[in-house]
């Protein structure tokens, strides 16, 4: 995922911005799905794992990588709205006078 990101975000600096920026915003939302849905309630698990008696009393538990998980992905959510919304903001060039403006 994280290459697929590098990669939509450099889409996005050379000009694909919009399209780059919602595929940003879908892909944070995948990230908050798996996050969530997936990996949050294993944490709250505890008991016997059946391979071995050294994990008899094991508990799982929440821990850094999960909320670096979450933020990864809220994170990406924001760039890709970002981005998006910059795409679409209808920029004006740097001489401050419009395409319109500078044929006259």
């Amino acid at each position: 995922m994280a290459l697929f990101a590098v990669v939509l975000v450099l889409l996005g600096l050379r000009g694909a911005g919009r399209a780059a920026g919602l595929s940003l915003v879908a892909l944070g939302a995948a990230a908050l799905v798996v996050a969530l849905a997936v990996d949050l309630p294993d944490t709250r698990g505890s008991g016997r794992l059946p391979e071995s008696l050294a994990y008899e009393n094991a508990r799982a538990r929440a821990g850094a990588g999960l909320r670096l998980e979450i933020a990864g992905g809220a994170l990406l959510v924001v760039a890709g709205g970002l981005l998006a919304a910059g795409a679409s903001g209808g920029r004006r060039p740097a001489s401050g006078l419009s395409a319109g403006e500078r044929q006259r």
